[in-house]
Parts: C-alpha cells; sequence; structure tokens
C-alpha cells in the first residue's frame, strides 16, 4: 500500500472510529511515514558528546539479509507463523508467508491500543493493513515468492518485487499464476477488506450501542473509496493525486479537513543537518517532538515483534 491508504484512507477510519481530528492525523502520519523513514540517523547532543540512534523503518537495500529480518518482516511483511493449507499451485507452503489479518498481526494491534500510544499505533496499522495487500509473500529471498515469467538472476525474489508494485496499488488488478484458485486479483475489494478489520480493531473497545453512527459512516466511506477509485480511472490528471482530493472532500463531508501528507514534517520539525550529521534544533525539548515519539515507538514495536515471534 502508499500513502493513499496508508494516510488519507487511515485517516478518515481513525477519525470516524472516534479519534479527534489531532490524533487521526498523528496515527495516519505514523502509519506513513513507517515508509519514508528509509534511513539511520544519528543525532549528535554537543552538550554531553551523546548520539541518538532513529529506528530505521523501510530500506530499498534488497541486499541486506539482515534488513530484510528487522525491517521487512516487522514493519511490511509480517510473517502468519505457521503452514497453511496448501493454496499454490506449485504445492510450496512456508510460514513466513503472510497472511491477512493474522495472529501476529492483530497481536501489534492489540499491543498498541493497549499502550494507548498514538505513534505506536499507527505503526502497527501500517504493518497490519499490509498483510491484506502483501498477501501471500515473504519478506525473505525465496522462490515462494517467485512470479512465473520471471527470470530469478534479473530481481530477487523478496517480498512482491517480481509483482512489481501492483500489490500497493488500490487501483490495480492482476493474476498471482502461484495461486490455485483466485488467481485473479482486485485489489480494491482486498483494500477495503483491510479497512474494515482495522476500523474494528480501533472501535472494539466501543460499546455496541454507541456504534450506530460510525458504522453508518464508515460504510459510506467504504462506498465513498470505490466510487473514487472507479471514476479515477476517467481523471485526466495523476489518478492517485485526484483520488487523494476527492478523500479530503470526503473529510469535509465528515466534519474533518484532513492536511495533507508532508514527508520532511516530522524531521524538518525535530532535527537539522549540520555538515555530516545532525543536531536537534531543541534539545531540551527534544523529547516531545513527533519524529523521536515516532522512533522510540517504532523501536518499541520492533522489541515487541521480535519477542513475540520468538526471534529474540
Amino acid at each position: 500500500m502508499d500513502a493513499e491508504f496508508h494516510y488519507y484512507i487511515t485517516y478518515l477510519i481513525a477519525y470516524i472510529a472516534g479519534y479527534n481530528a489531532k490524533d487521526a492525523r498523528i496515527i495516519a502520519h505514523s502509519s506513513q511515514y513507517v515508509d519514508d523513514n528509509s534511513r539511520l540517523i544519528i543525532v549528535n547532543n554537543k552538550n554531553n558528546n551523546s548520539r541518538y540512534f532513529s529506528c530505521q523503518t523501510q530500506t530499498y537495500d534488497i541486499n541486506s539479509i539482515i534488513l530484510h529480518h528487522y525491517i521487512y518482516m516487522i514493519y511490511h511483511f509480517i510473517p502468519c507463523g505457521h503452514l497453511l493449507h496448501n493454496e499454490r499451485a506449485d504445492g510450496q507452503r512456508d510460514a513466513t508467508i503472510v497472511m491477512p489479518d493474522s495472529a501476529h498481526a492483530r497481536a501489534g494491534m492489540y499491543f498498541a491500543l493497549k499502550q494507548q500510544d498514538l505513534y505506536l499505533l499507527g505503526i502497527a496499522s501500517h504493518a497490519y493493513v499490509d498483510t491484506w495487500a502483501h498477501q501471500n509473500f515473504s519478506y525473505i529471498n525465496t522462490n515462494i515468492n517467485r512470479m512465473p515469467g520471471f527470470a530469478p538472476c534479473l530481481i530477487p525474489n523478496i517480498g512482491h518485487l517480481d509483482a512489481f508494485i501492483l500489490p500497493d496499488l488500490i487501483d490495480a488488478e492482476w493474476t498471482d499464476q502461484r495461486l490455485k484458485h483466485n488467481k485473479r486479483i482486485i485489489n480494491l475489494t482486498r483494500f477495503i477488506s483491510a479497512a474494515n478489520g482495522l476500523f474494528n480493531l480501533y472501535t472494539a473497545h466501543i460499546p455496541q450501542y454507541q456504534m450506530k453512527h460510525k458504522t453508518h459512516q464508515i460504510n459510506l466511506l467504504f462506498e465513498e473509496i470505490v466510487r473514487i477509485v472507479v471514476e479515477s480511472q476517467q481523471s485526466p490528471i495523476n489518478k492517485s493525486i485526484w483520488r487523494q482530493k476527492r478523500y479530503m472532500e470526503f473529510g469535509q463531508h465528515i466534519g474533518i479537513e484532513l492536511i495533507p501528507y508532508d514527508k520532511k514534517l516530522w524531521t524538518k520539525s525535530a532535527i537539522a543537518k549540520e555538515n555530516t550529521h545532525h543536531r536537534w534544533l531543541n534539545y531540551n525539548k527534544y523529547k516531545a517532538t513527533c519524529w523521536y515519539k515516532f522512533n522510540e515507538a517504532a523501536k518499541l514495536f520492533k522489541q515487541q515483534a521480535l519477542i513475540r515471534m520468538h526471534v529474540l
């Protein structure tokens, strides 16, 4: 998935679920920032010669096995953790395969909700909904990921590289020849299911008698998402940008002004680069910055995930 779901749709889901506009934005920004936080940043503190290490949550280094385990597995391709019933045409089974709404993915959400940490919840939300987009793929370099027709020497069989970005696009329809049945994949169907799963977890603590209005609004959102995606195919401009504007219009309809995503917002509000190093803009208040809170949440999410998946 990309910013269209991780930010704009998540923003709307969180608001409908009951989070106020400010909190919904933090959740959504954290969710999308998982994809944009793609390098390790070291912040030097000249006051006491200490250093702060960020927590990288995305990588484009497809050759690093360590990064695959500590980034892809944690934040993007949560393994289901057990051998699945055979749905593959090649008969292969693997516990590292991603499956939607898996126990490990839900556990990350339960932990974040219990902690009542908005940054942690955004990170968990990203990993959780990605189990729909990345289903039947694995975070490791394995033939499990190989799509028929691609020479393994051309593209490493990591994640959905053989399928390019198709699994992450809400309007994409593609064919997964690795499967026995239901080879034709309609992402919109998967993404609506992911949105419903996310909403159900956000509202799990809310008494049923308080859910009528929220249920009505979330159904309106699902209908609007389908309408927007279908109508965007006739858009003369960038379809994704056109859809983002429509999500913002829907937000106004339900009482929230969606603030456009800015991937540099949190970094430029917290740190500055000096030559080859970074420094805090305000050392006395750096722990109050969104960038710091996100990185601390990412470290906690990783720690809990590794323990849960018996890696530590």
